[in-house]
């Protein structure tokens, strides 16, 4: 059995015990309000890593009984034993609560970065299940778990509920809202595919970066090439999220007709994914591998384009015009941090030809963003429905 996390008289390493008095919480997630206060109070203990490094095959058991209950397979944790080395060689932490209904965990990306996800509660609690995220999150911002990281990411499902999936509204409030954990929206898309029939459903790619004011400075510097904008939706939308990620407004430069002959793209599998990156030597089988991997039913290509102060030139000019030439769309841009320091890639995406024949489910925030960005994000989402 597994003992709950003892505190002592000198300051413990883990927030074990969550308030949820004063957090809003969804009550129905077809409600028009998204937050209501919880009637009383209540408490939720959580267990950090700590514990489960000792016990990492229970861990893994809750954990993917968890995430089953909400997605049925789950991507990323349907194999146990690649799990259990997560957790193992502190790849992976896990936060799960004392009565073993809840869970999250802080994930190792690289050096820099980390992800917080495999975050759920079984269906139909309601309330007090925030704990796990809110003490993961404070742990990583505190130093606690990985103290050289400088990014936190998240996945943020976007859909409404469906019969096998429920709703992400209260994910979305305690992610989003700058009154809870204040992750900015970078990317949208749809990255993913859950339920029964199977379906595309719209995330939200978000950050919190430490020492970030280097960041916006670096952001200040930019200029986007306008040829990767296709429609008023994704302006604003782009526009929208940058300004909220960096204070300051998208500049957008328009560009002549560039060269494309000197760029082509590496293809790898990062998890449900495939990555794309530029490189300058030649590679004329990355459309092949390409198509290979959507015959894999790998469903999203995501493409990484980095921006400079001359972003403007060839090659990543030219890399947006192939791209978008095989169909490749804008889904927003990401921070990162490396040995040389910050800097901030393009992003741009493309689902496969079995994904595209899918139903996708559109993106729904009532209540999250701004009137104008919501609108947006739905445009966006709609427009992903029509290719």
């Amino acid at each position: 059995s597994v003992k709950p996390y003892q505190v002592g008289s000198t300051p413990t390493r883990w927030t074990m015990s969550i308030e949820t008095k004063n957090l809003s919480i969804i009550r129905r997630v077809d409600s028009e309000i998204l937050a209501r206060p919880l009637a009383r109070p209540e408490t939720s203990e959580v267990l950090g890593p700590e514990t489960w490094e000792k016990n990492p095959e229970l861990a893994a058991d809750i954990m993917i009984k968890i995430l089953s209950a909400n997605y049925g397979t789950h991507n990323l944790t349907n194999d146990k034993n690649k799990l259990i080395h997560q957790i193992v060689s502190a790849e992976l932490s896990p936060f799960i609560t004392s009565k073993r209904d809840a869970c999250a965990a802080l994930i190792k990306l690289s050096q820099f970065d980390v992800e917080i996800g495999r975050a759920a509660c079984f269906p139909g609690e309601n309330g007090g299940k925030s704990a796990p995220i809110i003490t993961a999150f404070k742990a990583w911002e505190n130093g606690i778990v990985f103290p050289e990281s400088k990014i936190l990411r998240a996945e943020i499902r976007t859909a409404k509920p469906t019969k096998e999936v429920p709703g992400g509204l209260a994910t979305q409030a305690i992610f989003l809202r700058n009154d809870k954990l204040g992750f900015r929206p970078t990317a949208v898309g749809p990255f993913f595919h859950h339920g029964e029939p199977d379906r595309q459903e719209i995330f939200i790619l978000a950050t919190i970066c430490k020492t970030e004011n280097m960041l916006i400075t670096k952001a200040r510097e930019l200029w986007i090439p306008d040829i990767a904008v296709d429609s008023e939706a994704e302006r604003e939308t782009l526009g929208e999220m940058w300004t909220m990620n960096f204070n300051t407004d998208l500049r957008l430069k328009p560009t002549g007709k560039m060269d494309t002959s000197t760029c082509d793209f590496y293809i790898q599998n990062s998890g449900p994914l495939i990555l794309v990156s530029p490189i300058e030597k030649t590679n004329p089988n990355w459309q092949r591998i390409l198509e290979e991997k959507f015959n894999e039913d790998k469903r999203f290509a995501l493409a990484r384009l980095p921006l400079n102060e001359n972003t403007t030139i060839s090659p990543i000019t030219g890399a947006i015009i192939k791209l978008k030439t095989l169909g490749f769309k804008l889904i927003g841009f990401e921070p990162e941090f490396n040995e040389t320091g910050w800097g901030i890639n393009l992003l741009m995406g493309k689902l496969s030809p079995t994904g595209q024949q899918k139903l996708i489910m559109p993106c729904f925030t009532e209540g999250i963003f701004n009137h104008d960005l919501e609108n947006s994000l739905l445009r966006v989402s709609i427009d992903w429905r029509e290719k």
